[in-house]
């Protein structure tokens, strides 16, 4: 049993793997599913996690 929400490992896949789509293969999710995820989390929080870049990079913001 994890303590960790699927929102909080969505978000901690990311910044373990560097990419939503690494994230996406290491969670056995699509890639709108760890976005949507990502979401529900900046929306709780009001803020924005990632910044994204054109070579799928992701920074925390």
């Amino acid at each position: 049993m994890s303590l960790l929400s699927a929102n909080l490992k969505a978000f901690i896949a990311i910044v373990r793997q560097g990419t939503v789509h690494g994230a996406a293969q290491d969670l056995h999710l699509t890639q709108a599913g760890v976005t949507q995820r990502i979401r529900a989390i900046a929306k709780e929080l009001g803020t924005t996690l990632f910044l994204r870049s054109r070579r799928g990079r992701q920074q925390i913001s």
